[in-house]
């Protein structure tokens, strides 16, 4: 009932108040409660939602804004300032399993502020405290990380990409 009712502040305010947050906080661990964008529950994706702005690409690590989580940092570095409203357009295709076996890795296509950072990226394995792998439909997840966020104008829309 809790993430439902962050989704329902999310739809109707574009934010998740205190109040909800600080429940967040006390049903999950600091661990689950990462600024992270957790797309189709196997995969903590992409988009550490952290401030990111102005890190070096040498000293930037598969953790910072629009990573894939310790696997792929983004092919270009977008982030604005803190702050300042980030976007995210995020096309995914979950892995591929026939009998419990899987055939085919999960992709991944993003584009952060309007720039293309992720492009059809084949995503080995879960990332991070994501479930295990597996045939059956996951969830989407917002989580913050003690930190004021917000979220606003989230579409969820269910593509064939066979």
């Amino acid at each position: 009932m809790l993430l439902l009712k962050a989704s329902d502040e999310l739809h109707h305010d574009h934010f998740i108040s205190e109040a909800t947050w600080s429940a967040l906080r006390n049903s999950f661990t600091e661990k689950q409660c990462m600024d992270v964008v957790f797309t189709a529950a196997q995969y903590t994706q992409v988009s550490m939602i952290l401030n990111s702005f102005g890190v070096s690409a040498e000293d930037y690590t598969p953790a910072y804004a629009g990573s894939i989580y310790k696997i792929k940092k983004p092919d270009q570095l977008v982030s604005k300032k803190a702050g300042e409203w980030q976007t995210y357009d995020i096309v995914f295709r979950s892995a591929r399993f026939e009998g419990g076996t899987k055939t085919e890795n999960a992709r991944i296509t993003v584009y952060h502020n309007g720039v293309l950072i992720h492009d059809d990226f084949s995503i080995p394995n879960k990332t991070g405290a994501g479930h295990k792998e597996g045939p059956e439909p996951g969830l989407i997840k917002l989580q913050g990380h003690d930190n004021p966020v917000q979220f606003r104008n989230i579409w969820i829309k269910e593509l064939n990409l066979e």
